[in-house]
């Protein structure tokens, strides 16, 4: 395993989890080990979440991106019935733009994905997203 850690993932404020990362150019093992992660604390909760996510903007270098898309599908495939969104935190204005011209070209595995300036704009749309729920169905 890597000597630094890539990601901690807070489920403090569940059914909000934040996906808190190092700033630092992530490899393919960093990939799978907030993937590990994520699993990890989904295995803890039942329900709806929402993640949010801020943006460290370090690249990420191609096979890292490779991974993190085939991640992202499996995950989203297997939680489709819990997930019901997600938010990707950003301060710069020029990086959203990016980042929301990358979604508009290339669908998200997200049910619903939000780029914003702000952690508290994150967690506002998580919370408006939670209270707009049916009521949850393991069986969905």
């Amino acid at each position: 395993m890597e000597s630094v850690k890539y990601a901690e993932v807070d489920i403090s404020r569940y059914p909000i989890i934040v996906v808190k990362l190092a700033e630092i150019t992530p490899t393919v093992q960093h990939v799978d080990q907030l993937f590990e992660a994520l699993e990890e604390a989904l295995a803890k909760t039942d329900g709806y979440y929402v993640v949010i996510s801020p943006f460290n903007g370090k690249f990420i270098p191609s096979d890292a991106r490779v991974r993190l898309g085939q991640k992202a599908r499996v995950m989203h495939e297997k939680y489709a019935n819990r997930e019901l969104g997600s938010v990707i935190v950003s301060e710069s204005p020029i990086v959203r733009v990016m980042l929301q011209t990358i979604n508009a070209l290339f669908r998200p595995h997200s049910n619903h994905q939000r780029i914003v300036g702000s952690i508290n704009k994150a967690i506002a749309y998580a919370e408006e997203l939670l209270e707009k729920a049916p009521e949850f169905s393991a069986h969905s």
